[in-house]
């Protein structure tokens, strides 16, 4: 049976998932496109499909299934519950204010591509589960342990178990990380860079040299630094 009217309350249901608080209070958010929801089927994590034929599916009018998505137009979807996987992973990224959804998303991908299985994250970086984070991901976020604290804390401890607190800078004049074992690599806001607070816990602090430009946008210096770092170290 197709919902047609908004005040449908499932339909309403669904909308409140894209909105963060209520993801949270349901460990539920939502995918759009037929790649994010292969990708959430090999993990086993859809709850829900939309508009999927032959399978459990609520399905929604065009116009409705439109008007739940923010920014694009996929026909089909799933309700997918958050994976509370833990990774114990030598290579953490850590984000400090990255408010940015897509470029978490990116940072998501790049993260998967280069080892850095576990993500922490502070209470100002957009929501993992953010609609756009999700979609820019390309479903490296169904392979990520993702987690959300204090960083400061965080941090204190990663030191104590023999991790190296790397931080972005685009201010420093250290080019170069030597082959690190064990390491927490921080990159901080858009427009603020790291807090006070979190760049005195860091060992080093490092930027990308780059020319005509004073710094790059936090997804793009961030994957650069994930490479090389997954190579053995960035280069003097």
């Amino acid at each position: 049976m197709q919902i047609n009217s908004a005040s449908n309350e499932t339909y309403k249901d669904l909308q409140k998932l894209n909105q963060k608080k209520y993801r949270d209070i349901k460990n539920l958010y939502l995918i759009f496109g037929d790649d994010l929801i292969l990708e959430a089927k090999k993990n086993q994590l859809i709850v829900k499909y939309l508009n999927c034929e032959n399978e459990d599916s609520i399905f929604l009018s065009d116009k409705l299934m439109l008007s739940l998505q923010e920014g694009t137009s996929f026909t089909r979807g799933a309700i997918v519950k958050k994976d509370t996987k833990n990774i114990d992973c030598p290579k953490i990224l850590v984000l400090n204010g990255v408010g940015d959804p897509t470029n978490v998303g990116s940072l998501l991908r790049s993260a998967a591509a280069f080892g850095f299985e576990k993500i922490v994250c502070d209470n100002n970086t957009a929501d993992y589960y953010n609609t756009k984070t999700v979609r820019v991901s390309k479903g490296a976020i169904f392979y990520l342990s993702l987690t959300r604290c204090d960083l400061v804390s965080y941090l204190n401890e990663k030191r104590k178990e023999g991790y190296i607190i790397v931080g972005a800078d685009a201010h420093s004049n250290n080019t170069a990380v030597t082959p690190i074992n064990k390491v927490c690599l921080v990159l901080g806001s858009e427009g603020l860079g790291l807090s006070t607070e979190v760049k005195e816990i860091c060992d080093s602090l490092v930027c990308i040299k780059t020319n005509y430009v004073e710094s790059l946008n936090v997804s793009v210096a961030g994957s650069i630094i994930m490479h090389y770092i997954n190579l053995g170290g960035l280069p003097k």
